[in-house]
Parts: structure tokens; sequence; C-alpha cells
């Protein structure tokens, strides 16, 4: 959208509450930079508000976990992201390789909320192993991701967590990650938009600053 007013580009887009803890926003603010005469204003919420947002052309974008089969909406991958157990670094697991799914039911479990996409995610693995999310001992459900890792990292419970937004955490020391034996939590992370949006020069430019913040962090990564 242009403002005449200001001569200034705006943009709405919504992200879900994992992508947000992402590499993603960073990159948005690294475009702001780099663009004169752009605002861009950032909504997080659930993936199915976003969607009804989208399509109601109250954002211009979503970037969202999982994939689409909405045939009026484009879809572009941006990365691949995998659910891990975070647990503190003082928890007795934090000296595994892994855990099974046994274990895991004996634990004291912080969740996100039922409709989250982590949650969603989660739930589906667990019907393929003929589970249910009431076999674990779920003793919090939270929305806001922050407060969901710094209950784990004071040892109060574990969750079930996208790596990409413990990543920061686990770099420090701060939380550990475990594989869950059995389970391979695999997702997309895509960036979503209305077939018809205009704006194709903004999306090739995320899409090369996503890329090269990715390369970045490998780098690094392998420096250490």
């Amino acid at each position: 959208l242009l403002d005449h007013r200001r001569n200034q580009r705006r943009v709405s887009i919504g992200v879900t509450h994992t992508t947000e803890s992402n590499i993603l926003v960073n990159v948005i603010a690294q475009y702001c930079n780099l663009h004169e005469g752009i605002k861009i204003n950032i909504i997080s919420d659930d993936i199915n508000i976003l969607y009804s947002k989208l399509k109601s052309f109250m954002i211009d974008m979503a970037f969202v976990e999982g994939r689409i089969t909405d045939s009026g909406l484009s879809t572009v991958l941006l990365d691949t992201d995998s659910l891990i157990l975070a647990v503190s670094p003082r928890h007795p697991f934090a000296r595994r390789g892994s855990i099974s799914i046994f274990e895991l039911q004996q634990e004291k479990l912080i969740m996100r909320l039922p409709d989250s996409g982590t949650r969603r995610l989660f739930e589906s693995h667990l019907m393929s192993k003929n589970l249910c999310i009431d076999d674990f001992n779920v003793i919090l459900e939270i929305d806001n991701i922050a407060t969901i890792k710094d209950l784990v990292r004071k040892n109060l419970g574990v969750s079930i967590l996208g790596k990409s937004a413990c990543q920061d955490e686990l770099n420090k020391g701060k939380l550990v990650a475990l594989p869950i034996e059995d389970l391979s939590m695999i997702r997309e992370i895509n960036m979503v938009y209305l077939k018809d949006f205009t704006q194709k020069s903004f999306l090739n430019d995320i899409v090369r600053l996503y890329n090269e913040e990715s390369h970045q962090i490998l780098r690094s990564r392998s420096l250490e």
C-alpha cells in the first residue's frame, strides 16, 4: 500500500508466534534499513487468524509453519525447522542424547496453546503412535514462547518447541535440545501471500535476505 501523504510504502505482515522468534524479524528490520520510504507493520497471531486476515486483505502476507493448499494463495518455502524437547541444563535429561516417548510421559510438560502450529504438529505425531496429549502430564498451557523458555530454563518443566525459536538459548547454554525417539517432527516455514500481490520485488528481497542471514548463521556455528 502507498501512503501518498507521506510518500511512504506500508506493508502489513502477519507472523505466527514461532516465526516471530525466528530470524525473520531480523530480516525484515534489515530490509527497512536498506530501503527508505517503507514502513512495515508486524502482527503476531495464531495461524488460522492470520489466514483469515490475509484473505480479507487486513494483512499483505504471512509467515507461517506448515504448508497450505488454498488455491487463492501463493507459497514460498523459506526454511525448515524441527520440533525438539527443550530442557534446563540442570535437568537429568540434559546429559542424554535422546529420550523415549515413555520417558516424556513422566515429565511435567509446559505446552503451547492447542491452536498453535507447534502444538498441532506434536499432537499429529502422537496420533501416528496411537497416543494423544491426554496421555501426558501437561501442567501449563501458555501462548508466550519467551515465558515458556524462561520456565524451562528455571527447570520448572520441559517443553516441545521449534528448534529455531530456542536457537539463541541453545547457543548460550541456557537450554538443551533433545530429540524424541521415533518422532521426527520436521516442518516448513513458508511465506504466504495472495496471488494478485503486486510487490514482487519485495518478496524477492525478503527471500534473498533470509537466505543470506541463514547462511551467515550456519557459518558462525561451524566456527564455534
